[in-house]
């Protein structure tokens, strides 16, 4: 028999499941704060074909994080689950933000700064040394369409002729399988690294230091919380209200918005991340108002978000409760 508590089933991956316990930073905090709020959880990972997901009255998308590995399996499950239970995010949502090239060419077209992109179609012949001669990019990145936690990802310099044939190398091994992108370096990363802005229920939360090209297996050194300028606060706040317009969904009840600067000082989008983002959840009141509004939305009301944002949206009172993965703070 069902219970009258409400049961959210909280996605994770078998890599980040072990011994029945879950291995992300951000998933036991969750868990504690929706108890806290009279929720059931149970953590389930999403290759698991024995879950009766209908017996869950929310799924919440979390550390799903080897979905690249099996990208149409993953979207068949958000799919099936989506049929039989709600799905947080909604499978739109996810649908549209497992394909990097394309979401980038739609929030592009919408007048967000972007990295230059360039799509590689599976089973396309691609000479390299060509292609790069055509864009005038003398170290790039290549990677896949469909990928998370840095998987096939290569730096290339156009200048040397080993990693150039390293990159052909890399090309021809991962284009008969799945498409590919090639974006220019930017140099900056190195010093800077990418500065993640995480979103709650659409309203800005914190931003920290993300390590770039560094494969996640839980808590990364490094990371560190950040207090953003007016520039680039405004470009993380309009990516968001931007695709969730794009979308038909505000506001999203969470997400992230990957930013980086070029040569010229400008900020880009490195990455949106609305389908499985690492969180930091232990930064300010992100947890608080995470649960909050998980609670505001399976109530069927608008959302509730428990914290003090100052004057230029940074947040200035927090609770920020030890947990895995704490964050220190610098400013940019």
């Amino acid at each position: 028999m069902k219970s009258d508590k409400l049961l959210c089933a909280i996605a994770t991956c078998r890599p980040f499941f072990q011994q029945g316990r879950p291995l992300a930073p951000d998933d036991p905090l969750l868990q504690r704060a929706l108890l806290e709020r009279g929720v059931l959880t149970e953590f389930i990972p999403w290759e698991d074909a024995d879950y009766d997901w209908s017996r869950a009255d929310v799924v919440m998308i979390r550390s799903t994080w080897n979905y690249h590995l099996h990208p149409e399996a993953y979207l068949a499950w958000a799919e099936r689950v989506a049929s039989v239970s709600r799905l947080l995010n909604p499978l739109p949502v996810v649908r549209w933000n497992l394909d990097k090239a394309g979401y980038f060419s739609d929030l592009h077209e919408a007048g967000i700064p972007t990295i230059p992109t360039r799509r590689l179609l599976r089973g396309e012949t691609v000479h390299l040394a060509g292609l790069l001669a055509e864009t005038g990019w003398m170290k790039f990145v290549a990677k896949p369409c469909i990928g998370a936690n840095s998987y096939a990802t290569l730096v290339i310099d156009a200048s040397s002729a080993s990693s150039l044939a390293q990159g052909q190398q890399h090309l021809d091994r991962y284009l008969p399988e799945r498409d590919m992108l090639l974006q220019p370096y930017l140099a900056r990363v190195e010093a800077e690294g990418e500065h993640s802005h995480v979103f709650i229920a659409g309203r800005w939360s914190h931003v920290f230091s993300r390590v770039p090209f560094c494969e996640r297996h839980g808590e990364i050194a490094g990371e560190e919380l950040l207090q953003p300028g007016p520039d680039e606060m405004a470009l993380a706040q309009l990516t968001m209200k931007t695709a969730e317009r794009l979308l038909a969904v505000a506001p999203l009840l969470f997400g992230r918005v990957d930013l980086i600067r070029d040569e010229e000082g400008q900020w880009r989008l490195m990455e949106l991340e609305v389908n499985e983002p690492a969180l930091h959840l232990e930064a300010t009141n992100a947890l608080t108002g995470l649960a909050d509004a998980f609670m505001a939305l399976c109530a069927g009301g608008g959302w509730q978000f428990s914290c003090e944002m100052g004057a230029t949206g940074q947040r200035i009172a927090g609770d920020t409760r030890a947990g895995r993965g704490m964050l220190a703070t610098r400013r940019t």
